[in-house]
């Protein structure tokens, strides 16, 4: 069993955003995957955004990569299928959202992203082997990132305009301290218990601890700043250094700590556990991490709301069977009049 690549996932995706078939049509096409809101995903749009991601793994991961047990007894092509369906269905509500709110991308911006993909893949050559690759024409993937940078355009305007208060800045910190404090400290790293206790001992005695991390510590990129780490969160350490780092107070010194690396003296600088200490750049950073998460909850209820139907080939039979029967109908009841 392989764990789910949603990192490549998402990689494969960047260039997968398919062409909506609006239709005024109320009956569901033969080749139909789904309908979202009245509008339809068909079968070739499906095919071709799966081809698309499949490609990209199996590129990365080998050719037998689909057939192989991913999670929840699933393949990865089951869980790829899944994961595409839903990335349709949730583009088919954004467009059509931004549509509502008159919003479209503009050629100007439409060519400005394709330069960048050409420079993101080495240039024009490169390029047009990206878009025969995939079986793609120009015309195409430029309708692809139209809809893309729509979209875009339609998330920033809902983040933008959401508007977030002081109070539920300070709560939204409190309820994700692990995320956002901080603290800046220092450190000296060395191979043994016994040196760390001796350095530990001079530092007792009054001995400058920058100084001593200079001459001492084995970290040789934090040594030359005298130990000087700057600011970090608590994921961004190794846990047995975050635990202590975090349970020291401004100038205080920690006992020897024993990691992986070796054993550490740590030094507390700074220390932000609240929100009123956060600088500005860090009050921006909390503040949108809050409109985020509101846009998400707005997309889940725009998602939870839009009527979605999947079809899969058992009710597409049974609604053949159906629109055959009508069909009959009809033609009885000519024969009647």
């Amino acid at each position: 069993m392989i764990n789910f690549n949603k990192k490549v996932f998402k990689l494969s995706l960047i260039f997968v955003l398919v062409i909506v078939i609006l239709t005024g049509c109320q009956s569901t096409p033969k080749d139909a995957v789904a309908k979202v809101n009245g509008d339809t995903i068909s079968k070739t749009e499906f095919n071709k955004a799966f081809e698309m991601v499949k490609k990209g793994y199996e590129d990365q991961l080998g050719p037998d990569i689909m057939s192989q047990e991913a999670e929840k007894g699933k393949t990865v092509e089951e869980l790829i299928k899944e994961n595409i369906l839903e990335v349709l269905i949730m583009e088919k509500i954004e467009l059509k959202e931004a549509k509502k709110n008159k919003m479209t991308a503009t050629d100007e911006e439409v060519n400005e992203l394709i330069k960048q993909y050409k420079e993101k893949l080495g240039g024009e050559e490169e390029y047009k082997k990206f878009l025969e690759n995939n079986n793609v024409d120009e015309s195409y993937f430029k309708e692809m990132v139209k809809k893309e940078k729509t979209i875009e355009k339609y998330r920033e305007d809902y983040i933008n305009k959401t508007e977030v208060t002081d109070e539920e800045a300070k709560k939204f910190f409190d309820e994700n301290k692990d995320a956002y404090e901080v603290v800046k400290a220092s450190h000296i790293l060395v191979e043994t218990e016994e040196e760390a206790k001796n350095i530990l001992e001079r530092i007792e005695k009054g001995e400058d601890f920058k100084a001593l991390a200079k001459e001492k510590s084995k970290d040789e990129g934090s040594a030359k700043e005298g130990g000087d780490l700057g600011y970090f969160t608590k994921d961004k350490m190794v846990p047995e250094f975050s635990k202590v780092a975090f349970s020291l107070k401004p100038g205080e010194v920690s006992e020897v700590v024993k990691s992986q690396h070796g054993y550490h003296i740590i030094k507390v600088e700074d220390k932000i556990d609240k929100y009123d200490k956060a600088n500005d750049e860090m009050k921006d950073e909390i503040v949108q991490g809050i409109k985020v998460t509101r846009f998400q909850e707005h997309l889940e209820k725009m998602r939870d709301e839009a009527k979605v139907d999947i079809y899969t080939e058992e009710n597409k039979k049974s609604e053949d069977k159906s629109d055959d029967k009508k069909d009959n109908e009809k033609k009885e009841d000519k024969k009647a009049s």
